[in-house]
């Protein structure tokens, strides 16, 4: 066989060991919906609104991979040209759901509202016994301000609007196909057909998890609208949470069941307000505030399951879950200080801390945890003939941040803490702490040792900060100068985005971390870029 005549290659006895690899994803998805829908005044004051459906939704996915070796030449890159197939896959999955859906809207007045939503769906991914579910909605609302002006006892002046609401949901969901039987497969590796089987025990017990939540407003505006808040509490449980927990040999991947009860409670305030407002001049004032609890009530007990880690990097050197009883989002160093019972850190004859890496010990002593106390967003304008300024702050108060960029930075000498390197002691350095006897530790370290030897704990940083996030300035043009123009308005501004951090506490990075919005990201500081402020020019035009 000859070869492509580039590199000269002329038969197969000049086969090279060069490997290719080639992968295909499909996804197709169809969805067929029917709806009816009404609505009718009944009476003068009685408006009735309806709609009652169905949706059939379909999905399929498919991946192929295939890797093969031993290429014919370099300058043939087709499967057909390898003499090896060293890897072959294909996988996907079949997906159904049928659903089935009404909603009643009521309405006395327009002033008192009633709205119903029901809802059934049946699943393929669930087994036959579990895989229908149903989950209702109400959402009841009351304009108290309309309601006393139409009996002729209005508030006070002052008061120019009033609304109350209560509403209570819940919310149904399957689980990902193919949860509930092990099966057993072949794949090829390194051209040899060898059979696998799933390491995760599957379950055919599964149910749908419900997530239930109730919520209560108050929405007020005075003096005209120059001032006004909304306010939220809302409280929500999800049980029968699908989750994978450690089980016994030989299922090393863990095991599906239905665990857990998690709680989310918390209020929301939105304030909104115009401080000044004259002929020329105008000051507007938005601050939106919020606070949550996330807890979990409960793992798996029937399992003995009471603390769990969410996937993450497991080369890390901390880990991020939570254990029963206690807030989402604890970190845990994966190696803590050895400590008395005064709390001091015990060195051993070299002068180095003693760690603790039983993992029974350290999930009951996390170093932090990633939930904030409060989030803010104030946003001041300010108006002043057709000239508007505004800006955006965004703020947290309260939740940890591990630092990993800090911790390699501190082990390679290049954080700004080991400036001191104990250059007056010859680069000695006696690490804090008390010997097994309960001694004040003398014993010098070299300051490589010194850095090298801290731990986690001392890398955990207050996460919060406040950010200007955006600033712009802009100009209305009046009307008078586009008159002659085909234009009947014009807006230019001048914006600038994630300008800077006007206060926080970790060590020259960003306090929000993350490389993705998984739980155990957001815990952690890792290489991680800071945003990108960008400024630009806004234009817009009314025609």
């Amino acid at each position: 066989m000859r070869g492509d005549g580039i590199n000269g290659e002329a038969n197969t006895s000049m086969i090279t060991n060069d490997s290719m690899d080639r992968s295909e994803e499909n996804f197709f998805e169809s969805n067929a919906e029917v709806i009816l829908m009404g609505d009718r005044q009944l009476t003068d004051n009685f408006r009735l609104g309806f709609n009652v459906g169905g949706n059939f939704m379909y999905q399929r996915s498919e991946t192929l991979g295939v890797g093969v070796g031993n290429m014919v030449d370099k300058g043939n890159w087709m499967l057909n040209a390898a003499n090896l197939l060293r890897t072959g896959s294909e996988d996907g999955y079949k997906r159904a759901m049928n659903s089935v859906f009404g909603s009643v809207q009521m309405a006395w007045k327009e002033y008192l509202s009633l709205d119903l939503t029901a809802r059934n769906d049946w699943s393929s991914t669930l087994p036959s016994g579990n895989n229908s579910f149903f989950y209702p909605s109400a959402n009841l609302s009351f304009v108290v301000s309309d309601f006393l002006r139409s009996i002729d006892k209005p508030l006070p002046s002052w008061v120019t609007f009033a609304k109350a609401r209560l509403s209570a949901a819940q919310v149904g969901k399957d689980t990902s196909p193919y949860q509930l039987y092990n099966t057993y497969s072949f794949k090829f590796d390194n051209g040899v057909l060898t059979p696998t089987k799933d390491n995760v025990k599957m379950n055919d017990q599964l149910k749908p998890e419900i997530a239930t939540s109730y919520e209560a407003g108050l929405d007020m505006k005075f003096l005209n609208n120059r001032l006004g808040f909304d306010f939220t509490y809302y409280y929500s449980k999800t049980k029968n949470q699908i989750m994978k927990v450690p089980a016994a040999a030989p299922w090393s991947g863990g095991q599906w069941v239905n665990a857990g009860m998690v709680t989310n409670q918390g209020v929301e305030l939105m304030l909104y307000s115009t401080l000044v407002e004259t002929k020329d001049f105008a000051f507007d004032l938005n601050v939106n505030m919020a606070h949550n609890v996330s807890k979990v009530k409960e793992l798996a007990p029937e399992e003995n399951v009471n603390y769990m880690f969410f996937n993450g990097d497991g080369n890390f050197p901390v880990k991020v879950g939570t254990r029963a009883g206690h807030k989402l989002g604890e970190i845990y160093a994966t190696s803590l200080y050895k400590r008395n019972e005064n709390g001091d850190i015990i060195v051993n004859e070299n002068g180095l801390p003693m760690t603790v890496t039983n993992e029974s010990e350290y999930v009951n002593k996390p170093i932090g945890n990633i939930q904030p106390k409060l989030t803010m967003s104030v946003s001041p304008t300010f108006t002043y003939k057709g000239i508007t300024l505004s800006a955006l702050f965004d703020m947290k108060f309260g939740g940890d941040i591990f630092s990993y960029s800090e911790m390699l930075a501190t082990g390679n000498g290049l954080a700004k803490r080991t400036l001191n390197r104990g250059e007056e002691n010859n680069y000695m350095m006696v690490f804090p702490g008390v010997t097994e006897s309960g001694e004040v530790n003398t014993k010098q370290v070299s300051a490589s040792e010194y850095y090298g030897a801290l731990q986690a704990e001392d890398f955990i940083y207050d996460a919060s900060f406040i950010k200007l996030k955006e600033l712009s300035i802009g100009y209305s043009f009046p009307s008078s100068m586009l008159k002659k123009t085909p234009v009947n308005s014009l807006n230019v501004s001048f914006v600038a985005r994630n300008l800077c951090y006007l206060m926080k506490h970790t060590p020259g990075t960003s306090p929000e971390g993350g490389y993705d919005t998984t739980m155990f990201s957001q815990a952690i500081d890792y290489a991680s870029l800071p945003f990108t402020r960008t400024f630009g020019i806004s234009i817009n035009l009314g025609f």
